[in-house]
């Protein structure tokens, strides 16, 4: 079978619309809370699925603030002598990215994993990446409306 074959899979029922992963980037942010008060929602209204307006990020919106997090190093899979691997990730942390905290480098920074057990860093041994939050204010700039 051809790997870039695309797989045959069912039409998508229901569909999130975010706005605000970056608490700084205000558009997105202005169109979930118009549609989460019910105003112009008639634009996510399809007849082949459901749309769900979501913010995504409110603590950052809230502050104004865009939450980074800056890749620090790799975490690579133990191997023995022969180079054949002796541990692998749980199947419950494959998809947590950001999900739980790594207490390395002492807890005043911790670390998050993120693109953890990703097939794109597996034939490199990279089980996953650590990364430290960092936070970034940047100015307002004011908009007439």
């Amino acid at each position: 079978m051809d790997s870039s074959a695309a797989l045959p899979s069912p039409p998508l029922s229901r569909v999130v619309v975010s706005g605000g992963t970056h608490g700084n980037e205000l558009a997105g942010v202005c169109l979930v809370k118009e549609w989460l008060r019910g105003d112009s929602a008639p634009c996510l209204e399809r007849s082949s699925f459901t749309a769900q307006p979501l913010l995504a990020n409110p603590r950052a919106t809230e502050q104004g603030v865009r939450y980074c997090f800056e890749i620090q190093e790799s975490f690579d899979y133990p191997r023995d002598e022969e180079g054949i691997l002796t541990a692998c990730i749980h199947p419950d942390r494959q998809t947590l990215d950001f999900g739980v905290t790594v207490p390395y480098g002492g807890p005043e920074e911790p670390l998050y994993p993120v693109f953890i057990n990703e097939a794109a860093y597996y034939s490199k041994g990279i089980a996953f990446w650590g990364a430290r939050e960092v936070t970034v204010q940047l100015p307002a700039i004011g908009v007439p409306l």
